[in-house]
């Protein structure tokens, strides 16, 4: 698992400098990247997009899937989603 934070960074020139692109090809990796949206193009068009966030006391997490099959994950999370309702 790599973990990617784009947060300073501005330019696909940034992207290239510490290996995103070669990491997000790279077979079987998990890439856990934080700040996606900081640079222009550095959504590679599919994955997971997982949006964390503070409700009260507690937190929430809000998943969405992009050019993935996912029905094994949507089945796992659904006691969780209804634990939400």
């Amino acid at each position: 698992m790599v973990h990617m934070d784009l947060y300073r960074l501005e330019t696909d020139g940034d992207l290239e400098s510490i290996g995103y692109w070669d990491y997000l090809e790279e077979r079987g990796a998990i890439v856990a990247v934080e700040w996606v949206d900081q640079v222009p193009g550095a959504w590679p068009g599919e994955g997971l997009l997982v949006e964390l966030s503070h409700v009260g006391e507690g937190r929430v997490a809000r998943v969405w899937s992009a050019g993935l099959d996912v029905s094994a994950l949507d089945r796992e999370l659904e006691p969780l989603n209804r634990s939400e309702e």
